[in-house]
C-alpha cells in the first residue's frame, strides 16, 4: 500500500493539494485487509485507501481512482509478477447525456526496471531524485497516522 500512498502523494504535489486529518481506518481479517480515509486540503475532498488480500485467489488488483466533477481518472495496475503488462489509463467523461471512456495507449516499459534506471541516474549521473526520503518519511506517517486511527 505504500507505494499507492506515494502515487497519491505524488498526485495531490501535483494539483497544489494536501493529506490531511485522517478521518477513519480499520484494520481487518487478521490483517489482510485494511482502509483509511483523509481529509484533503484545502477543498472539500476525502481521499480513501483500501487494501485487500485474499490469499486462497489467484486473482490480482489494484487501482487508483480520482473523482472530479467533470471526470474520472483510473490506473490499472497489472500484478507486479507479471512481465510486460501494461498499466492503463482510463479516462472518463461525459458532456450532456453524452459519456465517453478514453483507453490511453499504455507503454510496455516495465515498471520496475524504469524505476532502476531512475536510481541508476541519480547516483552515478547525479539526476534529481525524484523520490526523495522526505516523501518517503511522508508516505509512511500517513500509514503510521492510519495504523493509529485503527488501534486507538
Amino acid at each position: 500500500m505504500v507505494h499507492d500512498v506515494n502515487l497519491v502523494h505524488g498526485l495531490l504535489d501535483r494539483m497544489g493539494l494536501l493529506a490531511g486529518e485522517v478521518t477513519g481506518a480499520d484494520i481487518f481479517g487478521n490483517g489482510l485487509g485494511s482502509l483509511g480515509t483523509v481529509r484533503v486540503t484545502p477543498c472539500d475532498a476525502v481521499l480513501t485507501v483500501f487494501h485487500l488480500t485474499v490469499p486462497q485467489l489467484a486473482d490480482y488488483h489494484e487501482r487508483v481512482t480520482l473523482y472530479f466533477d467533470d471526470r474520472i481518472y483510473e490506473l490499472a495496475f497489472p500484478s507486479p509478477y507479471l512481465n510486460h503488462h501494461p498499466t492503463s489509463l482510463i479516462e472518463k467523461r461525459s458532456d450532456g447525456h453524452h459519456a465517453e471512456t478514453i483507453y490511453h495507449r499504455p507503454s510496455y516499459r516495465e515498471a520496475f526496471v524504469e524505476e532502476l534506471k531512475g536510481w541508476w541516474s541519480a547516483i552515478v549521473d547525479g539526476a534529481p531524485v525524484v523520490n526523495t526520503v522526505e516523501h518517503a518519511r511522508r508516505d509512511m506517517a500517513l500509514l503510521g497516522a492510519f495504523a493509529r486511527k485503527a488501534i486507538g
